[in-house]
């Protein structure tokens, strides 16, 4: 339970602008025709930023160097040499990209060996057979992480499960949700999903730390543009690329239980906000956390989950297509299923008493004394 940052730089992009609507349209239909020659015409938008980067970066260190080659002086030479790397190694820093450092529990085939037949279960279905490892975080989502191994020629495949989510689902609803996830790595989402990120971190980056730089200002003025430009174009595909992993998870699971999958998530994202939230503000009225504040939180997610069940369902129903929107709204994506929103019944049981048997209660001990470990008053 950390907040996240609210700090922001000239290099992060916030929202696609209305004025690039007619351009989101047309390329929704381009993706939606020719997805991999969209998917091509993304790479190419952020390969353009990559170039304009160089040519403000690489031009002014070679107009740099010939002096400092033709310098008689060699004092001048050495001052020149030094500022030329001062400068390059500030841009160089500027653009370098952190590892992703994984943030959660791994789990072994003795702990949940439920949970990881399941999982090869999905794998069978999807012909995909990588070496997965499977890790609990304290997210209400599912993704799988690919970590670069080896001077980059190899990678590890982790699966993330967030514990609220298998409180909130069933097992068969947690199949398909990894069905999806599965689905994405198949056809080689992440790649470009990867390629998206490093771009728009950069950019990000370049924002924070060259914002008293000379040629930031040249930066700053083509991003106006550059930005939603690229935004527009990474969110269409990111789009795209949920549609079409929807579709092939199912084609490995029931698309019922896909449908029912999403719409209890939705209801159980505004449950566990609001849960959240409560036990932010009862712990900084009284100055402490509870003593085990997960495991009140999930135990009232997984037993009121019909508490106010369709009220949240119709909001998220309700809720509007952006433009820069990464994922699809619950709307459009049960309408691509051709699925009909309805609230699913009880969990009875929830798949964290299915999946993770007896070892979801350490699991639960583990996020509450994190909890306390990073609790501020």
């Amino acid at each position: 339970m950390i907040d996240a940052p609210t700090s922001c730089s000239w290099g992060e992009i916030v929202n696609v602008e209305p004025r690039f609507a007619r351009l989101v349209g047309r390329l929704e239909r381009l993706a939606a025709r020719d997805f991999a020659g969209y998917r091509r015409r993304v790479i190419g938008a952020g390969l353009l930023g990559y170039l304009v980067i160089a040519g403000v970066v690489v031009v002014p260190l070679s107009v740099l160097v010939v002096p400092m080659l033709m310098a008689t002086d060699w004092t001048v030479g050495i001052d020149l040499a030094v500022g030329c790397g001062i400068t390059a190694l500030a841009l160089l820093a500027a653009l370098r990209v952190p590892r992703y450092q994984n943030a959660g529990y791994e789990l072994d085939v003795g702990q949940a060996p439920a949970l990881f037949a399941m999982i090869h279960r999905v794998q069978a279905a999807a012909r995909w057979h990588n070496f997965l490892t499977v890790q609990i975080t304290e997210d209400l989502n599912a993704s799988i992480v690919r970590a670069p191994r080896r001077l980059g020629f190899r990678h590890r495949d982790t699966l993330q499960l967030g514990l609220p989510l298998l409180f909130a689902l069933t097992a068969s609803e947690v199949e398909a949700i990894v069905a999806h996830e599965i689905a994405h790595a198949v056809d080689q989402h992440h790649w470009s999903s990867a390629f998206i990120y490093h771009v728009r971190q950069r950019w990000l980056q370049l924002g924070g730390r060259l914002a008293e730089h000379g040629q930031a200002r040249l930066l700053r003025r083509f991003f106006q543009w550059y930005g939603p430009w690229f935004a527009a174009y990474a969110s269409v595909l990111s789009r795209q690329q949920e549609f079409d992993a929807d579709r092939c998870a199912a084609g490995m699971v029931p698309p019922a239980a896909l449908a029912s999958a999403l719409v209890r998530t939705a209801i159980a994202s505004g449950r566990l906000q609001d849960l959240v939230a409560t036990t932010r503000a009862k712990a900084t009225r009284r100055g402490y956390l509870p003593k085990a504040p997960w495991r009140r939180m999930l135990s009232r997610l997984s037993s009121d989950y019909v508490l106010g069940a369709g009220h949240l369902l119709q909001l998220a129903l309700d809720e509007q297509p952006t433009l820069g929107a990464s994922h699809p709204t619950l709307s459009q994506r049960l309408a691509s299923l051709r699925q009909i929103p309805r609230v699913p019944g009880p969990l009875d049981p929830p798949a964290a008493v299915t999946l993770l048997g007896s070892h979801a209660d350490v699991l639960v001990a583990q996020l509450d004394a994190d909890a306390h470990q990073h609790w501020e008053k």
